[in-house]
């Protein structure tokens, strides 16, 4: 009972907790910086009128199903063995910066105004049917295991997600981008399945490296998408995908087959100085505005089969020794 006092009297900065049950309480004074939970706690369904300031916590299990802040959450450094926030309600601020999510569940959370989980460290993160109404942030935050998902979430701001390292699988099925999307610099060791997403509003994805598989087919891109320097160290799939604006792929690197098959390009498609290790299928693309594919480095074969141009410049950089530019390159109409 003592440490509980000293919990809300705030004597000790780091003061200990064995068992905390607070199911339903509701806390005018939010103040739990630096605190330790060393068992399970329970805030499920509490109410922090005023927000909350768990910084610099340490918890070892903690539970806030269905919590409500209508004042600004802190949890910026955190601990987290296991934490569970499902169903969450975030009425103000949302700040996770540097806090180490080791086992975390947001799953159908609502975040209403800008959240950071900034330089945050995951390990399982469930993110599944979260709603994100404005900005959130993710940038620098890393995602150390495959058991990471963004299902059904949904960004209504925007989102950032640059220089951000996955280490493995990630899952973005259903995911909805009404803001800006960034992932410039951003490291995918795994494979990126963000087929038939609509984009908004800019896509950033220059500098990203993405080391498996990347798969774009269907996608739709209604602003600019810049791919510029990225990096595609297998298979990438950009067939059926839609380029309202700009795309820009310049001093993209293809390492292996990519594909660009019945893809629209809306307004200008920029490749220059992109470098293609295997095979590249343009086969039934559509350019409507400028084409420039100045000084690509076509490897393998470079396929435009009835592929259609509006205005194309050509100036081929390097070919293989072989030659292996098909000899049907710009076979379609234009």
């Amino acid at each position: 009972m003592e440490e509980i006092e000293n919990l809300f009297r705030g004597q000790s900065p780091y003061c200990h907790v064995s068992h905390a049950d607070f199911r339903e309480f509701i806390f005018c004074d939010g103040s739990f910086s630096r605190r330790e939970f060393n068992r399970l706690a329970i805030f499920s369904n509490a109410y922090f009128p005023q927000g909350a300031d768990f910084s610099q916590a340490k918890f070892d299990d903690v539970r806030f199903i269905e919590a409500i802040f209508d004042g600004p959450a802190n949890f910026s450094v955190a601990q987290f063995p296991h934490a569970d926030f499902t169903k969450a309600k975030f009425n103000q601020s949302a700040d996770f910066s540097k806090s180490n999510l080791a086992r975390s569940s947001f799953s159908e959370s609502t975040f209403c105004k800008p959240t950071s989980f900034q330089r945050a460290q995951f390990g399982e993160a469930n993110f599944s049917r979260a709603k994100f109404n404005q900005d959130a942030d993710f940038s620098q935050s890393t995602f150390k295991t495959s058991a990471a998902t963004f299902s059904g979430a949904s960004f209504g701001g925007d989102v950032n997600f640059s220089e951000a390292t996955f280490v493995d699988n990630i899952d973005f099925s259903g995911i909805s981008f009404i803001g800006r999307v960034n992932f410039h610099e951003a490291k995918l060791n795994c494979h990126v399945k963000l087929a038939g997403i609509i984009f908004n509003q800019q896509a950033d994805f220059s500098g990203a490296s993405i080391r498996y598989s990347a798969d774009f087919s269907q996608a739709t891109f209604k602003r600019k998408a810049d791919f510029s320097g990225v990096t595609f160290s297998e298979g990438s799939d950009f067939s059926g995908a839609k380029f309202g604006e700009i795309a820009d792929f310049s001093r993209a690197k293809f390492r292996k087959v990519a594909s660009f098959a019945e893809s629209l390009f809306s307004h200008d498609a920029k490749f220059a100085l992109a470098h293609y290790a295997d095979d590249v299928f343009c086969v039934r693309a559509t350019f409507c505005g400028s084409a420039d594919f100045t000084a690509c480095d076509f490897r393998q074969r470079a396929i435009f089969w009835n592929a259609t141009f509006d205005r194309v410049q050509i100036i081929l950089g390097q070919l293989s020794p072989e030659r292996r530019i098909s000899p049907t390159l710009f076979s379609g109409r234009g």
